[in-house]
């Protein structure tokens, strides 16, 4: 089993439901830079074993939130699409911690605007 270190961006907020068999789970994406202009997805799960560890943390991760996740990597899996072959990749996180806040463009601070002559 492989083990990773992610940090990036929540591609949108936690999902909990039950797969058909009746296991509980709760399922992100995650967007991780590869480079100045690559983003790599990951398709995180938590099955239920893990699922008790991370319940007062999820209600805080929305989509944005960035953050740091200790996983387990599964085994990627390439199909193909419109464009031609893709890879997508997977992970089952086994800790998750926030990394500051989401990325936000940077502006002038409200009291320098204030202080501006012009």
């Amino acid at each position: 089993m492989q083990k990773v270190t992610l940090v990036g961006n929540l591609g949108k907020d936690p999902e909990e439901r039950s797969t058909a068999s009746g296991k509980d789970l709760i399922t992100f994406s995650l967007a991780v830079k590869s480079g100045k202009e690559e983003t790599v997805w990951y398709d995180c799960v938590i099955w239920e074993k893990r699922k008790p560890m991370f319940q007062g943390l999820i209600p805080h991760l929305k989509k944005g939130s960035r953050v740091i996740i200790g996983a387990d990597l599964k085994t990627p899996v390439i199909y193909e699409s419109q464009n031609g072959p893709r890879i997508k990749m997977s992970c089952e996180p086994f800790y998750i911690n926030f990394v500051g806040s989401p990325e936000k463009k940077e502006s002038t601070p409200k009291h320098i605007e204030e202080a501006l002559p012009f």
